[in-house]
């Protein structure tokens, strides 16, 4: 019987250790300011002077779509994520069908047969980059998306899945056509 009362104590005392180091961390969260799209560390500054491959063709730059609002979506074949906004994409790429928009996928991986497993091919689905031409993009997970205007300025950075086809995604690449 007397072992049990510091065995309780000592359950007790993790317990309350962890929920301790659970307020902690999440006081430290608290602490890092919230990253709205509009605040990314490349929002602002020119795209980065990158080659794109597309299946077939020859290497095309960003720069080329100057006078076009671009959005760059990296991705992945296994990331689900990445899949689970794929239709609101393409819908995305129907609506804005005739503007001064581009739809670039490129898939952060290498192979060029992943194509034929995915639910919607866009009309720039680009493969081939290298992890070091990728790290100028600077995104820790999939899909991360970039927002291009027309100057080749990045507009905004998105972590995660979006609804593209969202009145409020469309009126926000409306605002830099």
């Amino acid at each position: 019987m007397a072992n049990e009362i510091p065995k309780r104590s000592s359950q007790r005392d993790v317990i309350l250790g962890l929920l301790a180091l659970g307020l902690v961390l999440s006081g430290i969260g608290l602490l890092v300011p919230y990253r709205s799209p509009e605040n990314g560390p490349l929002v602002g500054q020119p795209v980065p002077p990158l080659a794109f491959r597309a299946p077939g063709q020859a290497p095309r730059s960003v720069s080329e779509l100057r006078g076009k609002t671009v959005l760059i979506v990296f991705w992945a074949y296994w990331c689900e994520p990445c899949l689970a906004e794929m239709e609101s994409l393409q819908a995305l790429e129907q609506q804005m069908e005739g503007q001064p928009f581009v739809l670039w996928m490129v898939h952060v991986g290498q192979g060029e047969s992943i194509a034929r497993g995915i639910p919607f091919l866009p009309k720039n689905l680009l493969f081939g980059n290298t992890p070091e031409e990728l790290e100028a993009f600077r995104f820790n997970g999939l899909p991360h998306t970039v927002l291009v205007d027309q100057e080749g300025i990045i507009r905004a950075e998105y972590e995660g899945p979006r609804n593209w086809a969202s009145p409020e995604a469309v009126a926000t690449i409306k605002r830099y056509l």
